[in-house]
């Protein structure tokens, strides 16, 4: 399924009042075979990431979440051989939705600021200030 094709599958969701959860968006991006992002994650990354955005959804503080997203980043560049920037991506690119909480989107902005002209992430970062900038006006 291509971006463009999820993106329609959510407005269509939105439409007929089905709106998704946080965990219904972050399930369909995983599943999603999104080619234009080409992701290159190894079995490893994709293993705590899956593993960070299963304990990230079962909670419900929000204060916490944030949290839990700035120790998730600490550790794996902390753990990372010169490769935690394609997980960083995978996560611009997960929480690249206007259905997430306007804190959610902020923390990863400011948790990728001092990489925002990395080559990895560079795009995906982008992307998802514009989706905050839209959601904070429409706020």
């Amino acid at each position: 399924m291509t971006l463009e094709a999820r993106k329609l599958e959510l407005i269509q969701l939105l439409a007929a009042e089905q709106r998704p959860s946080a965990l219904d968006i972050i399930e369909q991006t995983l599943r999603t075979d999104v080619s234009d992002n080409a992701r290159q994650l190894s079995p490893e990354q994709q293993g705590n990431l899956d593993a960070f955005l299963k304990k990230y959804n079962k909670e419900e503080n929000l204060g916490d979440k944030l949290s839990m997203t700035y120790q998730f980043v600490d550790e794996i560049f902390e753990h990372s051989n010169g490769n935690a920037h394609e997980t960083l991506k995978e996560l611009l690119i997960t929480f690249n939705d206007k259905n997430f909480h306007l804190s959610e989107l902020k923390t990863l902005l400011v948790i990728s600021k001092p990489f925002k002209e990395h080559e990895t992430i560079k795009d995906a970062r982008a992307a998802l200030l514009a989706t905050y900038e839209n959601k904070k006006v429409h706020a």
